[in-house]
């Protein structure tokens, strides 16, 4: 048998990178998914508190700007619409993160019934 050439190496190394890279991020997605319920609490709290966080920079800014080192009225108004828009950004996740959980909260519990046939479609 010829030895095998240095491109054909590299796209069997290549090729095994890619099967091993493959059945990693499968296992990943399946530990999150498995997951899900937990994340979305979690991301519940973290922007629950990341929206009175910005509310309460965005308004010191807005009311209070000198007790902010490094505001003044130059960019008072860019940092006032960069703060609101950053609580924004947390109040969707609240909301989307919200709506999962009261969305799927008895995925299971159907999925019990189902199986022992009191809801049969």
């Amino acid at each position: 048998m010829a030895p095998r050439s240095l491109e054909h190496k590299l796209q069997l190394t290549m090729f095994r990178t890619g099967i091993n890279l493959a059945f990693l991020s499968r296992g990943i997605l399946g530990w999150f998914t498995s997951r899900l319920d937990c994340i979305t609490s979690f991301c519940v709290v973290y922007s629950f508190t990341g929206i009175l966080f910005t509310a309460f920079v965005g308004t010191m800014i807005k009311n209070q700007p000198l007790y902010i080192k490094g505001i003044d009225a130059s960019n008072q108004e860019l940092t006032k619409e960069n703060a609101f828009g950053a609580m924004g950004m947390f109040i969707f996740l609240f909301s989307s993160s919200a709506i999962y959980i009261c969305c799927y909260k008895h995925r299971n519990n159907e999925h019990q019934i189902r199986s022992q046939g009191y809801m049969r479609p």
